[in-house]
């Protein structure tokens, strides 16, 4: 994760020359990916609320600023946009990056950001299962028509398609989250379930027993761990204070069949 907020440095905001240091350090390092977190507020255990800078805005100039690396989302609430706009978004940074985003998306967590803008969380699972759709179906680039509960579309396309089908992470610990993992993602994050081993096997295996044999699920996902990888020593980042957090894919990653 890259620093964005107040706790993830020497008691002030990172500044983007400093945001773009450390990203362009871990590629020179070898590190597979860098994360953002979109949040409106940044509401860390143990922490006071505080202000988080713009995660979309910094993938967009990450990707303009670095040639490597996996960017992505760790994750987005699907609530905060209507999900054509978020879906054009997901498809402007994948372009800039020359094909690099992994589009994390989730429910979110009904925190104090919720109550201060004035979004609605009583229904997000359901909101977050509807959006998912329509986000898949946009970045496939064919017409998608959908009424729901929460939204009307007709015919609409992403105009200009994207240029590949964007990957899409799905972040919940749920087994209605799961079942939406292998029906519409290609990823499920455990980046919450700490190191290798432990949880997140027995999470993995719930995932593969809660899917065998369910026809419904057609497409292959991979459940891609995204662990935190502390590097000492000469691996620290240049600018003396920030946190170094670095999240990792490793390429071999669990297939979910159907």
């Amino acid at each position: 994760m890259l620093p964005m907020s107040v706790s993830d440095g020497p008691g002030r905001m990172p500044t983007w020359p400093e945001v773009r240091a450390v990203a362009q350090h871990a590629e020179a390092v070898g590190l597979d990916s860098a994360w953002v977190c979109d949040h409106l507020l940044s509401e860390s255990s143990g922490q006071p609320v505080e202000g988080i800078a713009e995660g979309w805005t910094l993938l967009s100039a990450l990707g303009a600023s670095t040639a490597r690396l996996t960017l992505g989302t760790l994750v987005t609430p699907t609530v905060f946009r209507h999900p054509a706009l978020l879906a054009k978004m997901a498809a402007g940074v994948d372009g800039i990056s020359g094909g690099r985003l992994v589009l994390g998306l989730g429910a979110g967590v009904a925190g104090a950001e919720y109550a201060m803008y004035g979004l609605a969380a009583s229904h997000r699972w359901a909101q977050f299962e509807e959006e998912l759709r329509i986000i898949v179906g946009l970045l496939g680039g064919k017409p998608v028509t959908w009424s729901g509960r929460f939204h009307q579309l007709r015919d609409a396309t992403l105009q200009s398609a994207p240029g590949r089908r964007v990957p899409v992470m799905v972040a919940g610990q749920g087994e209605r989250t799961m079942r939406l993992a292998a029906r519409y993602a290609d990823a499920w994050a455990t980046a919450w379930y700490g190191w290798p081993g432990g949880r997140p096997v027995r999470s993995s295996a719930r995932w593969r027993a809660s899917w065998t044999n369910r026809a419904a699920t057609r497409r292959r996902c991979g459940a891609w761990p995204a662990w935190r990888r502390s590097s000492p020593g000469r691996s620290q980042p240049a600018r003396a204070g920030w946190s170094w957090r670095a999240r990792t894919w490793p390429p071999g990653s669990t297939g979910i069949g159907g």
